[in-house]
């Protein structure tokens, strides 16, 4: 049986032990909340996570384009950016499910019933599923700095003005206002 019909008959083992290992970034009663409250208005990081890993584990066994790949890791990683994580961390889920696959499908692997050729295609698809990662993350960490900068800008122009308006410099206004 080749890799694809194992990984499909194990699909929902898979996809827990994926959640466990992307909702391991999160505090132990953090990570049980986003595990098992599945209202998507009560838990939206939980429900855009395991919808986004479902839908990730079936664009690779489908082998589909990049486009679906993008649109389903964007909303995983949005939300990680937005987290107090180095970019290595937000994204090691992807490239753990590697060692995920190859523990749960250990037996089938040593008895050679999965050839090392088909599981090397599989790891490089994961491979360029966390580039892809990347690039959005880089993308949203950009976006987010950005949106700070400007928010220092608009934070700066409202103080010059107020210190105009008082007849004061920056600096006085700062002192006087207790900054």
């Amino acid at each position: 049986m080749a890799l694809v019909d194992q990984l499909r008959e194990r699909r929902e083992a898979v996809l827990e032990r994926w959640l466990d290992v992307a909702l391991g970034d999160y505090p132990e009663e953090t990570a049980r909340f986003l595990r098992t409250e599945r209202d998507q208005f009560a838990n939206p990081v939980g429900h855009s996570t395991r919808r986004g890993l479902e839908g990730l584990l079936g664009w690779l066994l489908r082998e589909t384009g990049r486009d679906e790949a993008q649109a389903l890791l964007d909303g995983i990683v949005r939300i990680r950016a937005l987290q107090d994580l180095s970019a290595g961390r937000a994204l090691a889920f992807i490239l753990e499910l590697k060692e995920l696959i190859r523990a749960e499908l250990a037996a089938e692997i040593e008895a050679g019933r999965i050839s090392q050729e088909e599981l090397c295609t599989l790891e490089k698809r994961v491979d360029g599923l966390a580039l892809l990662a990347f690039d959005i993350y880089v993308e949203c960490r950009e976006q987010i700095h950005r949106i700070r900068l400007e928010e220092l800008r608009r934070a700066s122009w409202a103080a010059s003005r107020l210190a105009r308006e008082r007849g004061l410099s920056s600096d006085q206004l700062a002192r006087q206002e207790g900054v």
